[in-house]
């Protein structure tokens, strides 16, 4: 897949499940495609795609299908400093049927990150209620924050009102340093 940027597939359990969403880059369009596996192909077919951004300040890293609520969440960040304020982190919904970009949500961002490279989310799934957790690696952030990295956990009972539950950093673990390796 030409310009694949990042891959999620998604766990059953403690095995690997069978719904794989991507993301890649042409030019300064974002792209997500995603799909399921069947019994019979082991690869699920990435035939469904959306456009998620054209926009050279939006750099996207992650994705996750919320498949009940038929929802393609891509975590992002936008370049704002020609507004003075860094790096602002966004939340895209693509509907998983229509493929239409339903809106993006601002959250927030503790450290101020100037450079954020790669990132990783995960979903969790427990009784019914969605936990998206979001991964701030160190050998992907700029040099002078690369030991202050940090993992949200973050509710999406309603995936349109992220809400950050908990944020494991520094601070929360009693040390003078952080340096997320491996997610």
């Amino acid at each position: 897949m030409p310009g694949l940027w990042s891959y999620h597939y998604a766990h059953q359990g403690n095995r690997w499940g069978n719904v794989l969403v991507t993301i890649r880059r042409e030019n300064n369009k974002t792209i997500v495609n995603w799909g399921v596996s069947d019994t019979t192909h082991l690869i699920p077919d990435l035939s469904n795609e959306a456009t998620v951004e054209n926009d050279s300040s939006v750099h996207c890293y992650d994705a996750v299908w919320l498949r009940n609520e038929n929802i393609i969440l891509v975590d992002c960040v936008q370049n704002s400093s020609t507004l003075g304020i860094g790096l602002v982190n966004y939340f895209y919904y693509i509907n998983a049927s229509n493929k239409a970009t339903i809106g993006k949500v601002k959250n927030d961002m503790y450290v101020a990150y100037t450079n954020i490279y790669h990132r990783k989310i995960s979903l969790l799934t427990e009784d019914g209620y969605h936990y998206l957790i979001r991964a701030y690696l160190a050998e992907f952030v700029d040099e002078i924050h690369r030991r202050n990295t940090y993992v949200e956990i973050i509710s999406l009972n309603n995936p349109m009102k992220p809400w950050t539950i908990r944020v494991m950093d520094r601070s929360f673990l009693h040390q003078e340093s952080l340096a997320i390796t491996d997610f």
